[in-house]
């Protein structure tokens, strides 16, 4: 996933191309690919994709003189965000790399509009907000020495404007709860023997956004055992891969909210994820 969070180590990349995904079938999906153009300079591109639906209670407002609100309890509300990644990555020696991510982001909701009452059951109408920016993001990785490796990632340069909270926005042309995407990444990442270990953090323009810590074993060749926590939010992730094919288990902590399609067994509720990662 170095072509969204980290493109600068793509040109570190022992193997000329790759391709991977991952992927719940359900509301989230990142699918990604690199090559190497020179033995300095790689290329990779991805898309990542989200999806929310969720019922809310609204309270439509009666425009006439004393006119009574109606209420409905079970309104549903759609959101889907996605992104598409151009990052090029340039190697300058075997210590320092830099990468850039050009890349066009989409966010794609509906807020309730207006409500006829009729019996037995009323017409609601909703209204479609969609936002497109384009923006940029600037890395670097840099090798302190063979077993430790510093990262950072500069996002959003052009201070690109989503809907922070889509599903209690006022009205379409309400700015109160737009927010600026600018944020600064920094990770580490140490190795010993058959682990990894990796903590990062991440800043927005005005706040702290959350930390995480993670461990990678490899337990024999062509194996991989992951497992991870992000502290403020308290999501939490465990996967095994063997060969190219991985599965995961992923607790975003009720990040993503889906009630339409939601499943009677909480664990097959978008927490299982699965995918494959080719090196050639």
């Amino acid at each position: 996933e170095s072509v969204f969070w980290n493109p600068s180590v793509i040109a570190n990349s022992r193997k000329p191309n790759g391709i991977s995904l991952f992927t719940n079938l359900k509301n989230n999906g990142k699918l990604a690919g690199f090559f190497k153009l020179t033995d300095k300079i790689s290329a990779g591109a991805g898309a990542i994709y989200t999806m929310q639906d969720e019922f809310r209670e609204v309270r439509y407002l009666d425009p006439r003189p004393f006119g009574d609100a109606v209420k409905e309890d079970s309104v549903l509300m759609k959101l889907k965000e996605y992104a598409v990644y151009l990052s090029p990555s340039i190697q300058l020696n075997k210590k320092i790399s830099f990468g850039l991510a050009l890349k066009s982001i989409w966010q794609d909701f509906t807020i309730p509009k207006t409500i006829k009452v009729r019996s037995p059951l009323n017409t609601l109408t909703d209204s479609s907000i969609k936002k497109q920016r384009f923006d940029v993001d600037v890395s670097g990785s840099f090798k302190l020495s063979r077993s430790f490796q510093i990262g950072v990632n500069i996002m959003n340069l052009a201070g690109s404007e989503l809907y922070a909270d889509a599903f209690t926005i006022l009205p379409p042309d309400s700015n109160a709860r737009l927010q600026n995407q600018r944020s600064l990444g920094l990770g580490l990442c140490y190795k010993w023997q058959r682990f990894n270990f990796g903590a990062d953090v991440l800043f927005t323009q005005d706040d702290f956004y959350d930390a995480a810590i993670g461990v990678n074993y490899v337990p024999f060749n062509d194996a991989l055992i992951s497992a991870g926590i992000a502290l403020k939010q308290l999501s939490y992730s465990a996967a095994f891969r063997i060969k190219h094919f991985r599965i995961a288990y992923v607790n975003d902590n009720d990040y993503l909210v889906n009630e339409k399609r939601k499943g009677k067994s909480g664990i097959l509720n978008g927490k299982i994820y699965g995918g494959f990662s080719f090196n050639f």
